[in-house]
């Protein structure tokens, strides 16, 4: 993420990088907490906890109601 930022790379402000996350809640937290500017992004990619836990094996460990608690410590 900060080599984006180098003077001898492209130099990106904070706000022009997403870090996209699976939704790994405890991780979430940590990246908020940092005071970071960067944007974040939680690939939900879909709305029910039944086909997410098809297509996405972490949503079992994290499912999508856990995912909105998160928003709390987010700034969006």
């Amino acid at each position: 993420m900060l080599s984006a930022r180098h003077d001898e790379g492209p130099n990106l402000g904070q706000r022009r990088i997403f870090i996209s996350t699976s939704g790994l809640v405890p991780k979430i937290g940590r990246f908020t907490k940092a005071g970071h500017k960067f944007r974040l992004a939680i690939s939900l990619n879909t709305t029910t906890d039944e086909v997410r836990n098809r297509i996405m094996p972490i949503n079992r460990k994290y499912p999508i109601c856990s995912q909105r608690s998160t928003h709390s410590l987010m700034k969006l």
